[in-house]
């Protein structure tokens, strides 16, 4: 774990501590790239006995064992934008490493509560399709068109044959109305049903991110090699690897507390199992 307890102030203090800080590969070691690292095997975390150290071992391999671990480095991201990231590498994922990244808007509008699938297109208001307005905007859903004077021959063609509500409105009016539902129904789809399950959806009441890492090196490799940098630079770029360093702390802690209280325990899980079976064919009648 990270003993340094006051982070460092002069300049000399951020380069000594950027440039002999412990450093590991963001992916690949062939890539070259590598960034502030933390080794977090379990023979190098100071545990406070032995029975928890035993215990850790019987954990790993325990899911819930890393619940709050997780929580915690998934806070740090999210403290950051996804700017900066910590993620696991090593062949047993046992580095954990500073990473720059960020995230982008994945384009889903939609969900559905029931299966969980996510879809591209907004959800339609609910409507009365009894009323002008449901009926403009199912028409204007299920066109797609364009062209607003498209739908005002189409809804007065089937007013008059008393397929469509009295819209008692003047040409003028129900152009308006047609443009407003073009605009607000953009990007929505013809109902509200999960292609999946068959459910209802729901619109998402903001962007669904998805965050990424560039893998790329951060920071110098060498000492002598932050001597060039300006001492804002140096400042920003401790505020960081101080926060990683410290996050780490708190995560490995986490893990301690839980392995402190918990031990790994065997059982058995019934999984369900589709196999063929012989079932007498069935005759069709005669």
């Amino acid at each position: 774990m990270s003993t340094k307890s006051r982070k460092p102030r002069t300049r000399k203090e951020m380069i000594a501590f950027l440039g002999n800080h412990f450093r590991y590969d963001t992916k690949n070691s062939w890539n070259r790239s590598s960034s502030f690292a933390r080794n977090i095997k379990i023979h190098r975390i100071n545990f406070p006995d032995c029975a928890t150290r035993t215990r850790a071992y019987d954990l790993l391999d325990v899911a819930d064992a890393f619940d709050e671990f997780d929580q915690i480095i998934g806070e740090f991201a999210r403290r950051h934008d996804y700017s900066w990231q910590i993620t696991r590498n090593g062949r047993s994922g046992g580095y954990l490493v500073l990473c720059s990244g960020g995230k982008k808007d994945t384009g889903y509008k939609s969900y559905c509560p029931s299966c969980g699938q996510r879809n591209f297109t907004k959800v339609p208001p609910s409507l009365d399709q009894n009323t002008i307005e449901g009926f403009v905007a199912k028409k204007v859903l299920s066109h797609n068109w364009s062209n607003a004077h498209s739908y005002l021959r189409e809804i007065r063609y089937l007013e008059g044959k008393g397929e469509a509500p009295t819209a008692h409105l003047s040409d003028d009016e129900l152009l308006s109305l047609v443009k407003s539902f073009i605009i607000d129904l953009a990007g929505c789809s013809a109902s509200d049903k999960c292609g999946v399950c068959g459910s209802s959806r729901v619109n998402y009441t903001h962007p669904v991110y998805a965050s990424y890492i560039t893998g790329s090196m951060v920071g110098e490799s060498c000492l002598e090699d932050y001597e060039d940098w300006s001492t804002d630079s140096l400042k920003a770029l401790v505020d960081i690897v101080w926060d990683f360093d410290k996050t780490v702390d708190e995560a490995i802690r986490a893990f301690i507390g839980f392995c402190a209280e918990n031990e790994a325990m065997d059982e058995t899980v019934m999984v369900p199992k589709k196999v063929k079976v012989a079932v007498p064919v069935r005759k069709e009648a005669a």
